[in-house]
């Protein structure tokens, strides 16, 4: 939601102590404010202009974002209303400081300040990010909990300390808990953890699906869900890429094997309604034509018939398959027989000159044509007068034009950037297509990624023999024979608590007991479930 930043920045510290931000960019005066209270975090701040803020600058920036799924519009007006219908109500401090943002990336990518690049053309999607949706912890809670190590004391805790968390496996509920597949998955288990829903519905979602997966008779099933994931690739950036035209072919080998994992997934999980529903919560506003079971077979069928893997790979550039075009096909086989034309062409011309030569080739230059090249040392003054007509030297060779190249400059011209310009061509128009499906393959790619947090979990609660916990409108807590996760791994002697609490009864409770009675590994485990 919308909010001012006040004197006490009550708001906008929640804002930075739930996002984590590497950076903060603002004015110079939130930059003052701000300066004293997170001095001991690690977060850079950079200043920008007070004027950058103006809410019909940022509102007309904002409008130039041209966002690869959307229609073709025949002017601005049309683009800006579409970006801009988006965005939340009520939405002014947002789209002042998005607007900035776009101003200030624009002067950083660009090298030369006069000519800043637009920023809005790398834009693959806008997303929103509704903070009242999730649980605030404060870093304190996180490590008494162990939920993350101790690396988090005294610095905010980052998204990019996920590599930090897996070196801590045995010691942190995030290491016995993270048996994502990707990386991606970890980052997001990384994520949840760190701000758990409020939304009872999607937390009861996620507790049927690792129910579901963990029965036995379903072990199977996960193991193939788990294999299908690792298969797909990082799908934001590689159609970050194509919205560039820089997607390179590995890339597009990757995303043709993407779309095979993609497919096979929502072809495993399609049966079972548990699965669909998880699908379901990440699916955005789009129409039914463009669903991710329908529009992924579509763009896998245009993709294997329109790209020759191998060739791609081979040739390090984009290759149309063979059959795709007849024409194109036909440009390709003249070109594979060009050699063999020429070195024809070739004994032709030194028949006619072998009384003054006794060596020639036929060669191409790209925006020359053919030429005939001989040898520097026999070289006389009568060529010219047979018809030869002196283009440049290389070295020990003299170049001409002669009546055969010419012949053969109307027959095959430029054939071979006349392939490559038919390539490019029908590679961007399969680009345009799978651009054009922007937000199903996200939602794709949301699923899957939600889904490997999911199978990451069942394999946790099958190691730890879980039960799968109860919600009630009772404001109560009951655990029954209760385990904590890490004490029960590492701990051969561990014991299991049970714990009650009532909403009739005082909420606090006294443990006292000798010393390594178990008080301290009671009040984790009971604060563990609590906060999960």
């Amino acid at each position: 939601p919308d909010f001012e930043v006040d004197k006490e920045n009550n708001e906008l510290m929640s804002v930075i102590l739930e996002i984590s931000p590497n950076f903060i960019i603002a004015a110079d005066a939130v930059i003052r404010d701000l300066m004293g209270t997170l001095a001991n975090e690690n977060v850079k701040f950079l200043p920008i202009q007070k004027n950058l803020f103006d809410y019909e600058d940022c509102l007309h920036r904002i409008g130039l974002i041209k966002l690869p799924f959307a229609p073709s519009f025949p002017g601005e007006g049309e683009n800006e209303n579409f970006v801009l219908s988006m965005l939340p109500k009520k939405s002014t401090e947002m789209i002042k400081a998005a607007g900035a943002l776009l101003h200030y990336f624009s002067r950083r990518v660009s090298p030369v300040e006069l000519f800043p690049s637009d920023p809005s053309v790398r834009i693959v999607d806008i997303q929103f990010h509704n903070r009242f949706k999730y649980v605030f912890i404060d870093q304190q809670t996180l490590f008494c909990l162990q939920i993350f190590g101790s690396f988090t004391r005294g610095n905010i805790l980052k998204c990019g300390d996920v590599k930090v968390a897996e070196a801590n496996n045995g010691q942190i509920l995030y290491g016995y808990l993270n048996n994502c597949v990707t990386s991606r998955g970890s980052r997001l288990l990384f994520r949840w953890l760190r701000c758990p829903l409020k939304d009872e519905k999607e937390v009861l979602t996620r507790l049927n699906t690792v129910e579901f997966l963990s029965k036995p008779e379903n072990r199977g099933l996960l193991q193939t869900i788990r294999g299908t994931l690792k298969r797909i690739g990082d799908i934001p950036r590689i159609l970050f890429q194509m919205k560039i035209s820089a997607a390179s072919p590995n890339e597009w080998r990757t995303f043709l094997k993407s779309l095979h994992a993609m497919n096979e997934l929502l072809g495993l999980c399609s049966p079972h309604a548990v699965l669909v529903a998880i699908s379901e919560e990440d699916r955005q506003q789009s129409n039914v034509e463009n669903t991710p079971r329908l529009l992924i077979p579509r763009l896998l069928d245009k993709v294997i018939q329109t790209i020759d893997v191998g060739s791609t790979s081979q040739h390090k550039r984009f290759v149309v398959r063979q059959g795709k075009h007849d024409w194109l096909d036909e440009w390709k086989q003249v070109y594979r027989c060009l050699p063999d034309i020429l070195s024809r062409f070739a004994e032709h011309e030194l028949g006619k000159l072998r009384g003054y030569i006794d060596a020639c080739g036929l060669i191409y230059f790209p925006l020359v044509g053919f030429l005939l090249q001989i040898p520097s040392a026999q070289v006389v003054e009568e060529l010219t007068e047979l018809g030869l007509q002196y283009i440049f030297s290389n070295g020990d060779l003299v170049y001409y034009r002669t009546e055969t190249t010419q012949e053969l400059d109307r027959r095959y011209g430029d054939v071979m950037y006349a392939i490559l310009d038919a390539e490019t061509s029908i590679m961007h128009e399969v680009q345009d297509e799978i651009l054009s499906s922007t937000r199903p393959l996200l939602d794709c790619h949301a699923f899957a990624t939600k889904l490997d947090c999911l199978c990451a979990l069942t394999v946790a609660a099958i190691q730890m023999n879980g039960t799968k916990p109860q919600f009630t409108s009772e404001n109560t807590i009951r655990i029954k024979n209760g385990r904590h996760a890490l004490y029960e791994a590492t701990s051969p002697g561990y014991r299991s608590n049970s714990f009650a609490s009532s909403s009739d009864k005082k909420r606090i409770t006294l443990v006292s007991g000798p010393n390594a009675s178990g008080k301290t590994m009671y009040l984790k485990e009971v604060r563990s479930f609590n906060q999960n």
